[in-house]
């Protein structure tokens, strides 16, 4: 089994529960409101933003090995969305997500790249409730994204890496801790296997 479908399959309990923990499926109703929608771009801008600056200190191991991190980044995106929500008063003073190595920086890449291919799905759901609020189109949930293309080159290139054991269980640590970067500081994936 290739070192992307481990990834996806030891995490795949945690990234479940971090759905329900954020309720996203919210975001797909089509009685989702406008309050709904900002909260729900809250949420996701803390994330993004801690693994992000998590992340952004192992850029240049990264890139040497043929990662990129996102350009620009997801809390970019959505700090463009929350400003023509006129909600400006975002936290950027969150501690950033503990990666221990570029390994654990290659999971939570997993993590940042991966969001790109819901986002898609839920783009199309959201254009008709965007237009209904009278917002111009969305820069995180936008129908035509580079981030697909993005998800499918880290895809490649993560496929190409040995999966040993230890490559396995550091991804897959930064992976999770990614993910719960996503949630409240007492919500843990406390059922998930971290590699073999």
């Amino acid at each position: 089994m290739n070192l992307h479908k481990r990834i996806r399959e030891a995490t795949r309990g945690c990234h479940e529960k971090i759905e329900d923990v954020l309720q996203s499926e919210r975001i797909l109703s089509p009685d989702i409101d406008l309050d709904e929608y900002r909260k729900h771009l809250r949420a996701l801008y803390s994330g993004h933003a801690r693994v992000e600056a998590g992340l952004i200190h192992f850029k240049a191991k990264l890139e040497a090995e043929g990662f990129s991190l996102p350009a620009p980044s997801n809390s970019c995106l959505i700090s463009k969305d929350l400003e023509a929500l006129n909600d400006t008063n975002i936290s950027s003073d969150q501690s950033p997500t503990v990666l221990n190595n570029h390994l654990e920086a290659i999971g939570a890449l997993y993590v940042i790249k991966g969001s790109a291919m819901g986002r898609a799905m839920i783009a199309r759901r959201l254009a008709p409730k965007i237009g209904e609020w009278g917002l111009s189109e969305p820069h995180y949930y936008a129908i035509q994204s580079q981030g697909q293309d993005e998800w499918m080159q880290f895809v490649q290139k993560l496929e190409t890496m040995t999966p040993s054991d230890v490559t396995t269980r550091q991804t897959v640590t930064g992976a999770v801790a990614a993910f719960e970067s996503f949630v409240p500081s007492h919500f843990r994936c406390s059922a998930l296997d971290r590699g073999p």
